[in-house]
């Protein structure tokens, strides 16, 4: 009797480590395979007919280029699920310099979580410096008399601490902060968090090479 206990004690110390193991691989496979399959949706859907022009611009300094096209291609697996949400264009320069635009053009809101996401990638260590440059619309998310129908620089502060929001300063130098959190709302700051400065030319730098995704 007491073998058979034993044994079956042994049986079970023996299983459990095992069954956890396998439960482990199942569910890191079920991960990958939902990864694969967002990029799979985002490569079979259908790109729009036409490009739309637009001044939206990313410039991103001090970053390599390995990173920034891991976290552009990570921000669109995130948001081209259902929909083409960002189709961005990263051309690449020389000295760890890089600009992304977007000849379909995209919404201000999710250019501002682009932003934000470049700044802050998931699983990727770097400091970049990013500023980014829009003209606003009176549609767009976030809109008040202030900023609406203005072009605006985009960018987080080298001291910012929470991480979920950006701050953009209009080209007559008024600060704002929109914040994607709780409120998820904007306000207007007593002074701009950095001063207002012209969009980069991309004309006059020379590029690399260039590269879309979706």
């Amino acid at each position: 009797m007491i073998k058979e206990v034993l044994l079956k004690i042994l049986i079970i110390a023996v299983a459990v480590p095992i069954l956890s193991f396998i439960f482990r691989r199942y569910a890191a496979k079920k991960i990958k395979e939902k990864s694969a399959n967002s990029r799979g949706n985002a490569q079979n859907l259908k790109l729009p007919e036409e490009k739309k022009s637009n001044d939206k611009i990313v410039y991103i300094e001090n970053a390599n280029f390995d990173d920034v096209k891991k976290a552009i291609q990570q921000f669109c697996t995130d948001y081209n699920q259902d929909y083409l949400r960002a189709l961005p264009l990263l051309s690449v320069m020389y000295g760890n310099k890089h600009i992304v635009t977007f000849p379909y053009d995209i919404d201000f809101e999710t250019y501002c979580y682009f932003v934000n996401y470049m700044h802050y990638p998931n699983n990727i260590t770097y400091q970049p410096t990013i500023k980014a440059w829009a003209t606003t619309n009176s549609d767009d998310k976030w809109m008040t008399s202030d900023i609406e129908n203005k072009t605006v620089m985009i960018f987080i502060p080298y001291d910012d601490k929470e991480y979920d929001n950006v701050y953009l300063t209009t080209s007559d130098n008024i600060g704002y902060k929109i914040v994607f959190s709780r409120s998820n709302s904007s306000h207007i700051l007593k002074e701009p968090k950095q001063k207002y400065a012209a969009p980069i030319n991309i004309n006059s730098l020379d590029k690399k090479e260039s590269i879309s995704f979706r």
